[in-house]
């Protein structure tokens, strides 16, 4: 009993990988969350130790990523450790074989960091999968 309250109170994490410093302040203005922390990576390389050391219970991830890894390869490792995650891209068209529901397509409307918080919100309490 006591270690689900203590799990209900401690800290969320959501880790943000995104390489657009324009994109991630964008994100920090609109993205407000109680008791939520949020860690920002600038590429996918070497996420599997950072994870390790910080697991996240949500990610959020770009397509376009600095470095030799995409953000739906970041999905599909998300996806076999069991983090729950969402690709967020400006790009039109199919992702690889990503659902479009697994798919946040950015814009600087309202309406998509309102999706964003929604989600994020959801996971952290254990409503999406």
């Amino acid at each position: 009993m006591f270690s689900w309250i203590k799990e209900k109170r401690r800290p969320k994490r959501v880790a943000v990988v995104e390489d657009s410093d324009d994109d991630f302040m964008l994100f920090k203005m609109f993205i407000h969350l109680d008791n939520v922390i949020i860690d920002r990576y600038r590429t996918a390389d070497n996420l599997a130790i950072e994870f390790a050391k910080n697991r996240p219970d949500v990610v959020i991830v770009d397509y376009y990523l600095d470095g030799r890894i995409r953000g739906d390869d970041l999905i599909r490792f998300c996806d076999r450790i069991g983090i729950k995650s969402r690709l967020a891209t400006g790009s039109e068209g199919p992702i690889g074989d990503l659902p479009e529901h697994r798919i946040f397509r950015k814009s600087p409307d309202q309406e998509y960091f309102d999706k964003l918080r929604n989600y994020i919100e959801l996971s952290i309490n254990g409503a999406v999968a």
